[in-house]
């Protein structure tokens, strides 16, 4: 009987122990934890090995993986999935033909502005995080967000929709997201930092 306790407890606490993560988990391990955005209090790293396409049905596309976010002045770590969607119709190489139709003697450089203009009123992409594990920097559970709370973090104040504006933390998930599924970004790579 005590034996049989014993492995009932073992096997309950397991999946604790197997979920967790710590900030020193994620700084060890870069092939799977890639830093997608850095700020001053808080960085966001997907597991590039969590990765799905959701949906391939070209010009539209889904995917989703899992994100961590590590907000270093609350001591927490925020692990949820992040689902995104894509219109290609939207994408920086769509809007970069569609304006070389339209302005054929324009210069290159003319035609990425003019494009990047039309991509920053509609990136042609959407965000929703699923909810979230917290842990402690140590890798010790917290406790849970719900959906809501999770998208409220990236939620417009002024709109009340996510935000996948380009440069956001949502549009840097997305697009590593489209790269690593699809080989090519799905607008432009903002790295100032090389991330990613």
């Amino acid at each position: 009987m005590k034996k049989l306790l014993a492995l009932a407890t073992a096997f309950l606490l397991t999946p604790f122990s197997t979920l967790a993560i710590s900030l020193a988990d994620i700084r060890n391990n870069p092939d799977q934890y890639v830093l997608v955005t850095r700020e001053s209090n808080y960085n966001i790293y997907v597991d590039s090995y969590s990765i799905a396409s959701l949906r391939y049905d070209p010009p539209y596309f889904a995917m989703s993986g899992k994100v961590y976010i590590v907000i270093y002045n609350m001591d927490a770590i925020l692990k949820s999935t992040a689902t995104t969607t894509y219109d290609g119709h939207r994408s920086l190489k769509h809007l970069f033909l569609e304006e070389r139709k339209t302005h054929p003697s324009s210069s290159a450089n003319d035609l990425y502005i003019l494009a990047l203009d039309d991509m920053q009123k509609n990136s042609g992409l959407t965000f929703h995080c699923g909810p979230a594990d917290v842990w402690n920097l140590d890798g010790n559970y917290q406790g849970s967000m719900t959906s809501d709370q999770m998208n409220s973090l990236t939620t417009n104040a002024k709109t009340n929709e996510l935000s996948c504006e380009l440069a956001s933390s949502a549009y840097q998930i997305a697009n590593y997201f489209f790269y690593k599924g699809y080989n090519l970004y799905f607008g432009p790579k903002f790295d100032s930092e090389n991330l990613y």
